[in-house]
């Protein structure tokens, strides 16, 4: 998600063909690269026939069974020697992946505040291998895009969309804890948790156990990030934008029979996330985030990676 919106690495690694698997990617620097560099050849491997393409670009779709199909492909990587994957294409997004991975921890190793970027690697760190992360959109969606590493962990990531993608979400994140064993991890922003305040009453009836990750920046923090800041008191944006609600989230989970606990450090954060995750009942861990301080954490890691591809791309390309 990182190094494709750095649009001199795009355009010199334009894909040839793409192959969705399934439902769009939500990552809209990796939708941009594509709309933007059109491949030749856009395959959809779609046995549903779901059709998901939004953006209009498939060119074929293969009503094919995606462990044949994928088994079929590796199969003939197999024979063939491995020599496509050591192509100077391959070797640069390996090497833009870990200039990514590099911007981030040189950025949280400069960084004393605790902000998204740390809670989503502590949180990959943390919940193990069977729990399932159900995330949020608008921010907390983004922040897994960008910062949570790649790993062989069987981790599942569940997330649902409403009409902004944020109603329903607390019920859907319970009902995944009443459907199965597995400790469930919700990451949330504080809009999308009041959004549904509804859903902790089930908690409550039904004596669910789940951990409820509030991200709280006082409103929409996404649209700090967005054109329709520049414009501040013009278009109201406080008040229609970012509509601060002022309200204490601890006070209102506890009235509903959840363990609160606000944390403002990684440290403290690990602690109380392992502590809640064989918990019995619900329990809500607050982190406080000031917007502008995230925004220009995200600002900072883009800057460091710049810098990286740059000196990627002085270096002499290694002969195969």
């Amino acid at each position: 998600d990182l190094f494709l919106r750095d649009e001199t690495f795009a355009a010199a690694h334009a894909p040839e063909l793409v192959l969705q698997v399934g439902a769009a990617p939500t990552s809209k620097s990796l939708r941009d690269w594509i709309e933007r560099h059109m491949p030749e050849h856009f395959l959809l491997l779609d046995p549903d026939s779901g059709w998901s393409d939004p953006s209009h670009l498939v060119s074929e779709v293969l009503r094919l069974d995606p462990a044949a199909l994928c088994n079929a492909l590796a199969d003939q990587l197999e024979a063939g020697g491995h020599e496509r994957s050591h192509s100077a294409w391959f070797r640069a997004f390996r090497q833009a992946d870990e200039a990514s991975g590099a911007a981030i921890e040189d950025e949280l190793a400069a960084e004393s505040e605790f902000l998204e970027a740390q809670l989503v690697r502590d949180l990959a760190d943390t919940v193990p291998d069977e729990a399932l992360v159900y995330v949020s959109n608008s921010m907390p969606i983004r922040e897994l895009d960008a910062f949570l590493p790649a790993s062989p962990r069987p981790l599942r990531v569940l997330c649902n969309r409403g009409a902004n993608g944020i109603d329903g979400l607390v019920s859907s994140a319970l009902g995944a804890a009443a459907g199965g064993d597995s400790p469930v991890v919700l990451l949330c922003g504080d809009l999308a948790f009041l959004h549904d305040l509804g859903g902790l009453v089930a908690a409550h009836r039904h004596g669910l156990r789940a951990t409820i990750i509030v991200v709280n920046n006082d409103g929409g923090g996404i649209f700090s990030r967005l054109p329709i800041a520049a414009y501040g008191e013009e278009v109201a944006f406080e008040e229609h934008f970012r509509t601060p609600h002022g309200l204490d989230l601890g006070r209102i989970g506890t009235s509903f029979g959840a363990k609160h606990t606000l944390v403002s450090s990684s440290a403290h954060f690990r602690a109380t996330l392992k502590d809640s995750l064989f918990s019995p009942g619900l329990s809500l861990i607050e982190t406080r985030m000031d917007p502008e301080r995230s925004l220009a954490q995200h600002t900072a890691i883009e800057e460091r990676l710049r810098a990286g591809l740059d000196r990627m791309r002085s270096l002499p390309e290694p002969q195969s």
